[in-house]
């Protein structure tokens, strides 16, 4: 079963998790600083305006930037590490 839902103006990002510690992080660009950002887990596919989500193989996830350097990121549990995740937040301009 699938859920099909609009993302308006937010951005969508398909970034690849990498190791962090004893857990997984991905890059965000720096103006997500102090944000909350949905991260969706599983199988998910962004098609135009809308995003494609299987309903039970999906794990959706909130998440802090936080800053990292001169960067930011998101922590993730390890078991997401080396998966294609989406980040859903912040307006395009």
């Amino acid at each position: 079963m699938y859920i099909k839902t609009g993302v308006g103006r937010l951005k969508v990002l398909e970034r690849v998790s990498s190791k962090f510690g004893n857990s997984c992080h991905v890059f965000v660009p720096k103006s997500s600083i102090g944000k909350n950002l949905k991260v969706i887990i599983g199988n998910s596919r962004f098609s135009g305006k809308e995003i494609v989500i299987d309903f039970f193989g999906t794990e959706i996830l909130e998440r802090k930037v936080t800053s990292l350097g001169t960067g930011a990121h998101i922590i993730l549990p390890k078991e997401t590490l080396g998966l294609k995740i989406k980040i859903i937040g912040g307006e395009n301009e």
